[in-house]
């Protein structure tokens, strides 16, 4: 394959303050693995999200191959739960 889909992974949240605490939204990655078809490796960043909806201030690495699922765990500090997407 000489071309491979490239694609950044970034992360953001609805913007919201409350009693002075911003991004109450916030989400923390614990683990962050996307499926290709390509059977590329891909991943999602440690770290939390950030920005409003639709907007993040950083990129991670280039990723490559096509996305068709992921298996991602992470923490939401809004409502005190991990949570597991496959």
């Amino acid at each position: 394959m000489k071309n491979k889909y490239e694609w950044q992974s970034t992360a953001c949240q609805p913007q919201l303050s409350v009693k002075g605490n911003e991004n109450v939204y916030c989400v923390e990655f614990v683990r962050g693995d996307i499926i290709t078809l390509e059977g590329i490796p891909a991943t999602l960043p440690f770290g939390g999200s950030g920005g409003g909806r639709g907007w993040s201030p950083s990129a991670w690495t280039p990723q490559h191959g096509t996305p068709i699922g992921a298996d991602v765990i992470y923490y939401a500090g809004y409502e005190e739960k991990f949570y597991w997407t496959c």
